[in-house]
């Protein structure tokens, strides 16, 4: 089994993708902890950035438990997925006081087709997240803590 290996990329994310146009389109969002920023099956409308706090992505289970799936903290975007479907797809809820900017699905899509630097930082910071989620989940799944050290 192997080890992780972790690489120097920034962390935590930056929110540096988004252009002065989208940015000024957004609004702010200051949640209290354990206050709701949206739910599953909610109108996909917005994609969010976290500027400060931390937010819990919560889906329920068939017998009704919640599960948390992943833990959004500064610099890092959640909603993502709701630039191409209509309904979001799980809960987002604050798990401390936490200040969030909401970007406009329509703005930012056009954004992207028309800034293809955006895109590209866009993409980026995406990936980067895509590439922690999978480390997480590595580690999650090593069962002994120490092949989980770091070498």
């Amino acid at each position: 089994m192997s080890k992780i290996r972790w690489t120097s990329h920034r962390f935590p994310p930056s929110l540096d993708w988004v252009s002065a146009a989208v940015k000024h389109g957004s609004a702010l969002h200051e949640l209290a902890a354990d206050e709701t920023l949206f739910r599953h099956g909610d109108a996909a409308t917005a994609i969010f950035g976290v500027e400060e706090g931390r937010l819990r992505l919560l889906r329920r289970t068939i017998e009704g438990r919640i599960v948390v799936i992943d833990t959004a903290g500064r610099g890092a975007l959640l909603g993502e997925a709701a630039l191409f479907t209509s309904r979001y797809q799980c809960d987002a809820v604050a798990a401390i006081r936490s200040r969030v900017r909401s970007y406009s699905k329509g703005e930012v899509l056009s954004a992207v087709r028309n800034d293809p630097e955006l895109a590209v930082r866009l993409v980026a910071l995406l990936a980067l997240q895509l590439q922690t989620a999978r480390s997480r989940l590595e580690q999650r799944n090593i069962r002994s803590a120490r092949e989980r050290l770091l070498p």
